[in-house]
């Protein structure tokens, strides 16, 4: 098993399954590919690199819309998604 394989099986899968939603922040963009694999049918990924307010209402919706199902939001900006989960401090 590959580093890459190890981090997207045992740290972004693990983590998603306990928390329903995780914000990966990677201003580098070296987890992107990771983060866009793990996409399913029952987990979203938004990828919030490109524009932040675009990827904020789409990452809002997608979180909305999936219900029991899981966001993974890839962003490049610290504060960029505090609020995507509605139990989430600001």
């Amino acid at each position: 098993m590959g580093i890459a394989k190890f981090i997207r099986d045992h740290i972004f899968s693990l983590r998603l399954k306990k928390a329903e939603c995780l914000v990966v922040y990677d201003p580098d963009q070296r987890y992107r590919d990771l983060c866009l694999e793990i996409a399913t049918e029952e987990i979203m990924v938004v990828d919030a690199v490109e524009s932040s307010i675009e990827s904020r209402e789409k990452a809002q919706q997608a979180f909305h819309k999936l219900g029991a199902g899981t966001l993974l939001v890839l962003t490049g900006s610290v504060d960029c998604f505090m609020n995507c989960y509605p139990g989430s401090k600001t």
